[in-house]
C-alpha cells in the first residue's frame, strides 16, 4: 500500500502541474481505439451520461486504485 499510495500521489502532482498525465475517476471505458498495426492509442470512455476521446496511452484502472471513494 505504501508502494501504491506514493505512485498515486506522484500522478496526481503531475497531473496538476503538466498535460503530460489525466487522471479520470468514475468514468466507463466505452471502446479501446486501435491502429492499423493493432496497438491501443486511446480510449473513448462515458462519464455523467457524456462520450470523451482520449488520445495517447491509456492505463485502466479498477477496485479503488483512484482513491475516488
Amino acid at each position: 500500500m505504501t508502494i501504491t499510495y506514493a505512485l498515486i500521489q506522484m500522478v496526481e502532482k503531475i497531473s496538476e502541474t503538466s498535460d503530460l498525465a489525466r487522471i479520470i475517476n468514475k468514468a466507463n471505458v466505452k471502446e479501446l481505439l486501435m491502429n492499423s498495426a493493432g496497438a491501443c492509442v486511446g480510449c473513448m470512455y462515458v462519464k455523467k451520461g457524456k462520450e470523451f476521446k482520449e488520445d495517447g496511452p491509456v492505463i485502466l484502472t479498477t477496485g479503488g486504485f483512484g482513491a475516488d471513494f
